[in-house]
C-alpha cells in the first residue's frame, strides 16, 4: 500500500495526513505561551517567585539587623495601637510612644553587632519575652503612616520574635505584589519583553534585602519599579487606547508610592515628568484629556496632596543628626566636592550593602551590576531616538546629582547623612528605561536569546553571592568560614536550609525571566520610540489576542 499507513482499526491513513510528533522545545514554548496568555497565572507565578526571594532575606537576616529597623518596628507597633505619631519631643525629630517592652529591647542589638563586620549576631542575647507596655522613643514617628499601619498588624496577633518575622513577611508580600504587577504589565500589554530583564536588573540585592525587612524604603523601591514599568508601557505602546487594567496598575502603584516616604512625592513627580517627555507634547496632552485617565489621575493628585500636607504638617523629612559634620569655615566648592566624593559609595549601597551599612556585597556582585547596567545603558543611548537618549541621560544625571543637592542643603545641620537606598526609586528607572529603548530599536536581533541568558545567569550569580556573604557575616563574622552552617549564629530555619532556599528561589526567578525573554518572537516589537508626531505601538497591528480574564479587568 504505497503512500498509506495502517491505522489502529485497520483503515489505511495517507502518509501525508499523519501527524508528526511535536518537538519537546516547541511543546515547552507552546505551554509557556498558554500561561503568558493568562495574566492571573502570570501574576501568581511572578508573585510567588519574587516573594520567595524576599522572604529568604526576611528569615535569614537577624532581628533588628536592617537599617533603622528597630525605629520602624517601634513606630509600626505604636501606630496600630492608636498612637499615630506619639508625643513629639521638643527640639527633636523623635517622638515618645508606649509599646510592648519587646520592641524597645531591639535598641541594644545594633550596639552588639551593628557596624562590626567581624562580630557574629550570636553576641546578642535572646530578645526579651516581656510584653508589658514601656515608654520609648523613635525617630520614625513622623513618617507617613500608611506602610506602618499595614506591617504593624501582626504585632497585634503576637508580641514575640515570631511576630517581628511576620511583620517582615507582610512587608515582603507588599513588595512582591508590586513587582508581580510590573512583570504582568510587561507580559500582558507590552511587545517589549526585554523590559523583564530591566526589572530584574532593578531588583538589586539591596532591593531584595530591603523588601524582606521592616523598612518603608523596600516598598518605595518596588512601587517605583511598578510605576516605571507600567508608565513606560502606557506612554510608549498603549497611549492611543489605554487598557483599563494597565491604568489601574499605574495609578495604584503611583498612589501607594506617593504615600510611602517623605521624599516619595518628589520621585513620583520626576517619574511622571519623564513619562510626559517621552510621550511627546501632543500625545501627553491627549492622555491628560482622555476620559479614561481623568479619574485615575485625580486619585494620584489627591494622594499626592494628602502626602504633601502630612509631610509638611508633621515635618516628616526632619532627620536626627548621625552624619559627619564638616568644618564651618569650609567653602561651598569644597563641600560640594566632598559630598560628590560619596557618589561611588552610594552606588555600591544601591547594589547591596547590608545590615547597618556594615556588610558589603562581594566584588563579583558589584562587577556584574556595573557591567550589566552599563551595557544596557550604553546600548540604549547608541540605538534609541534623540528623545529617548535625552530622557535616559537626564535620568542618570538626576540619580547622580540630586543626592548632592539635597545633602548640600542639610550638611551644616545634619552632616552627610544621605544613603544610596534613598535614591533607588529613581535609579531603578535606568535599567527599565534602557531595556525598553533597546527593544524598541530591535538592536539585539539574533543575539537576543544569548544576551538574555548571559545577563540573567550573571544576575543570579550576583544575587546568590550577596546573600551568601550576608549569611556568613552574621553566622561567624567576616572574614570567616565559607560555609555559614559552621558559624555560631543561625536563623530560625537554619543556615543550611536558607542557603538552599535562596539558591533555588534565585534560580527559579532568573530562569523564568530568561526563558520568557529568549523565546522566539512571534510578533513585531520593534516600533520606534514615539515623538510628538509619530505613531505609538497601539496604532500598529495588534499582537495575538490576550484573554481578558486577567486581574478581573478587560485587556486591550
Amino acid at each position: 500500500m504505497s503512500g498509506f499507513s495502517q491505522g489502529l482499526g485497520g483503515d489505511a491513513i495517507p502518509l501525508d495526513q499523519r501527524v508528526a510528533p511535536v518537538p519537546r522545545r516547541e511543546r515547552r514554548t507552546s505551554a509557556a505561551t498558554s500561561v503568558l496568555a493568562q495574566p492571573r497565572k502570570v501574576f501568581a507565578i511572578a508573585f510567588v517567585l519574587v516573594f520567595l526571594n524576599m522572604s529568604a532575606w526576611s528569615l535569614a537576616t537577624p532581628l533588628f539587623a536592617a537599617p533603622d529597623e528597630n525605629a520602624h518596628l517601634i513606630h509600626a507597633a505604636a501606630l496600630v495601637r492608636g498612637q499615630i505619631i506619639g508625643t513629639p519631643i521638643h527640639g527633636s525629630s523623635f517622638t515618645s510612644v508606649t509599646v510592648p517592652a519587646l520592641f524597645a529591647d531591639g535598641d541594644r542589638y545594633p550596639r552588639c553587632f551593628g557596624f562590626k563586620i567581624g562580630v557574629p549576631a550570636s553576641c546578642a542575647r535572646p530578645l526579651t519575652t516581656n510584653t508589658k507596655p514601656v515608654v520609648t522613643t523613635t525617630p520614625a514617628g513622623r513618617y507617613p503612616p500608611l506602610y506602618y499601619a499595614v506591617v504593624g498588624l501582626p504585632s497585634l496577633l503576637t508580641v514575640s520574635s515570631t511576630g517581628i518575622y511576620l511583620m517582615r513577611i507582610v512587608s515582603a508580600i507588599i513588595c512582591a505584589l508590586f513587582i508581580a504587577l510590573a512583570l504582568v504589565s510587561v507580559t500582558t500589554w507590552s511587545r517589549r519583553s526585554f523590559l523583564l530583564v530591566g526589572v530584574l536588573l532593578a531588583l538589586t540585592p539591596m532591593t531584595l534585602f530591603l523588601g524582606g525587612v521592616v523598612n518603608p524604603n523596600g516598598p518605595e523601591i518596588c512601587e517605583a519599579i511598578c510605576v516605571w514599568t507600567s508608565g513606560l508601557i502606557l506612554v510608549l505602546e498603549r497611549a492611543e487606547a489605554p487598557p483599563r487594567g494597565l491604568v489601574v496598575i499605574l495609578v495604584a502603584s503611583a498612589a501607594a508610592l506617593v504615600l510611602t516616604r517623605g521624599l516619595s512625592p518628589l520621585w513620583v513627580l520626576l517619574i511622571f515628568l519623564a513619562l510626559v517627555f517621552l510621550s511627546g507634547r501632543r500625545r501627553a496632552l491627549d492622555l491628560l484629556r482622555s476620559r479614561s485617565l481623568r479619574i485615575p489621575m485625580a486619585v494620584v493628585v489627591v494622594a499626592g496632596g494628602a502626602a504633601v500636607v502630612w509631610i509638611f504638617a508633621e515635618h516628616a523629612n526632619e532627620l536626627a543628626f548621625n552624619g559627619a559634620m564638616l568644618p564651618a569655615h569650609e567653602g561651598a566648592a569644597s563641600i560640594v566636592f566632598n559630598i560628590f566624593g560619596h557618589t561611588g559609595a552610594w552606588i555600591q549601597q544601591m547594589i547591596g550593602v547590608f545590615g547597618w551599612l556594615d556588610t558589603p556585597s562581594p566584588l563579583a556582585t558589584y562587577l556584574i551590576w556595573y557591567a550589566a547596567t552599563g551595557f544596557v545603558l550604553l546600548l540604549a543611548l547608541g540605538s534609541s531616538t534623540r528623545r529617548g537618549a535625552i530622557a535616559l541621560l537626564a535620568l542618570t544625571a538626576i540619580v547622580v546629582f540630586v543626592p548632592v543637592v539635597i545633602s548640600y542643603q542639610e550638611v551644616h545641620r545634619l552632616g552627610i547623612v544621605w544613603q544610596g537606598r534613598y535614591m533607588l526609586a529613581m535609579a531603578v528607572g535606568i535599567p527599565i528605561l534602557s531595556t525598553a529603548l533597546i527593544d524598541a530599536a530591535d538592536v539585539l536581533a539574533r543575539f537576543r536569546a544569548r544576551i538574555t541568558v548571559t545577563v540573567c545567569l550573571c544576575i543570579g550569580i550576583g544575587d546568590f553571592a550577596a546573600f551568601l556573604t550576608s549569611q556568613r557575616r552574621y553566622a561567624s563574622g567576616l572574614p570567616g568560614p565559607i560555609n555559614p552552617a559552621n558559624g555560631t549564629w543561625g536563623p530560625p530555619l537554619g543556615n543550611g536550609l536558607m542557603t538552599v532556599w535562596s539558591l533555588v528561589a534565585t534560580a527559579l526567578l532568573v530562569g523564568a525571566i530568561a526563558f520568557v525573554v529568549s523565546r522566539p518572537r512571534t510578533h513585531d516589537a520593534s516600533s520606534p520610540l514615539p515623538t510628538s508626531g509619530s505613531p505609538t505601538e497601539s496604532e500598529l497591528p495588534p499582537r495575538d489576542p490576550i484573554r481578558s480574564a486577567g486581574l478581573g479587568l478587560p485587556v486591550h
